[in-house]
């Protein structure tokens, strides 16, 4: 079965529920194409806060009720990596575009192996 024009036009459904460690079940509500690159850019190239600004968007309950608000955006900043991993894994999943590399937020763990100094 192919997808149908009609099919493709209509609005997004609502996605989840998503079991997130220390945070329960949520629900992710999908942006448009202008939504998600309005966040993007007032991200100002930050990747870790185009992220705060996409989970704050798009978590949801079943209800399509936002988890978080814009006065959640510093606890989210500094909340663990650890704790945010599994969220941001399931935003940038589902929001399509591929706006931010998990790898890029945590730091890539193998750029510097113990015996390397760094350097060139």
């Amino acid at each position: 079965m192919s997808l149908t024009k009609s099919d493709f036009l209509k609005p997004c459904e609502l996605l989840g529920p998503y079991s997130v460690p220390h945070l329960g079940d949520i629900y992710i509500r999908q942006v448009s194409l202008p939504e998600a690159m309005a966040l993007h850019d007032a991200g100002e190239g930050d990747e870790a806060e185009i992220m705060v600004k996409l989970v704050i968007a798009t978590v949801c309950d079943k209800d399509r009720e936002p988890v978080f608000t814009d006065d959640d955006a510093d606890a989210l900043r500094s909340n663990a990596a650890s704790r945010m991993q599994p969220l941001i894994e399931i935003v940038n999943e589902h929001v399509g575009l591929g706006v931010v590399d998990v790898d890029d937020i945590e730091g890539n763990s193998e750029a510097i192996t113990p015996n390397d100094s760094g350097t060139a």
